[in-house]
Formats: C-alpha cells, structure tokens, sequence
C-alpha cells in the first residue's frame, strides 16, 4: 500500500501549485520507520485500515510501481455493508447451517466463486490487478529518481 501512494504521489506532484494549496507527500506524512497511519476506503462501508511504516528503501529503476511486496487476507467485499457484514458473511461460511445466516445468504450464493477464502492471498495477483488498473504508468528510470529521496516500502 505504502508503495502506491509514493507511486502516486510521484504522479501527484504536478499538481502542486503552492504552499497553501499543497497535497502533502507520503514522505512528507511517513518519515521514519514505524510510523503508523490509518486510511478509509469506501467511505460509504467505512473499511478502516491502520498501517506502519516498516522500513524505507529507495525506488528500485525499471520496476512496476505500484506493487505489492506482501499481505494476508481477501480483498473486503465491495458494498457489502462494511465489516460487520463480512463477519456475518465469513461465520456464513464456517457455519452453513445457522439460522441467522439469512441476512447474508444473497451475498453467500450470489457474490462470492464456490472456493472463495477470507484467508486467501496471492502477492502475484495483487500484482497482476496492479498491473491492469496502473498499465499507463512508466516505471521509474534513473533519470526520474532523486538519488537522496526514498519509496516506502
């Protein structure tokens, strides 16, 4: 995650008129190693998200940005009503038979493939939608980088 947002805020930094109006840098917000954060996604289901800093690596020349270095766990279920609803939607699948599952039963049958996993994670497909969503944007080249700024990683 860390390493899209120096990504974007690469792209970002046009943008960048003055001062007053700046759009402050992930370097500028993530200083050091162990810096922690939060972030929402889906303001509508409120998927709220508490990351840190591990350590800061310089870009690598000539590799995909963003990427992903690692992880654990499904994607959150777009719209589906946030996280209480993914912990109804998960104990669903462990608990087929419990009756108070029929609030989530249309999300059981009609969302999720037969072999979906609230543990599955796959850094190569991370990087394979990566790929597809960011498939515009050049990987940095040794002309672009400032030797003395680093990415997050």
């Amino acid at each position: 995650m860390l390493e899209l947002l120096e990504w974007w805020d690469s792209l970002e930094s046009s943008a960048k008129t003055d001062d007053e109006n700046a759009i402050p840098s992930v370097d500028d917000l993530l200083t050091r190693a162990g810096a922690k954060f939060k972030f929402v996604f889906d303001y509508g289901d409120w998927w709220e998200h508490t990351g840190k800093v591990e350590k800061i690596e310089p870009l690598v020349p000539g590799n995909k940005y963003p990427r992903c270095i690692g992880g654990g766990g499904a994607n959150p279920l777009e719209d589906c009503g946030g996280a209480h609803v993914m912990g109804q939607v998960i104990h669903a699948i462990r608990h087929p038979t419990d009756p108070q599952n029929a609030t989530v039963e249309h999300i059981v049958k009609n969302w999720l493939r037969k072999d979906w996993s609230p543990t599955a994670f796959s850094v190569e497909a991370a990087n394979e939608r990566l790929d597809k969503t960011f498939c515009d944007a050049p990987p940095p080249s040794d002309a672009s980088l400032n030797e003395d700024k680093g990415g997050v990683a």
